[in-house]
């Protein structure tokens, strides 16, 4: 994807790319690069070493 005129620097033309650390913004005129934060990623919690689901099953067996 390209950008017209979004560069910080130049306000020169920008593009994403992606290497194998991530992706970052570049300027296609001046070479301006900025990393582009990634998402985290949702991760179950946790609570004593089991995933809370597990918790739940346990607490429901028992009942």
């Amino acid at each position: 994807m390209i950008k017209f005129k979004a560069c910080p620097k130049c306000r020169g033309d920008i593009y994403v790319a992606q290497d194998m650390f991530g992706r970052y913004l570049n300027c296609l005129q001046c070479g301006y690069l900025k990393d582009i934060p990634e998402e985290p990623v949702a991760r179950p919690r946790r609570t004593g070493g089991m995933v809370v689901e597990e918790v739940q099953e346990v607490e429901r067996a028992a009942a």
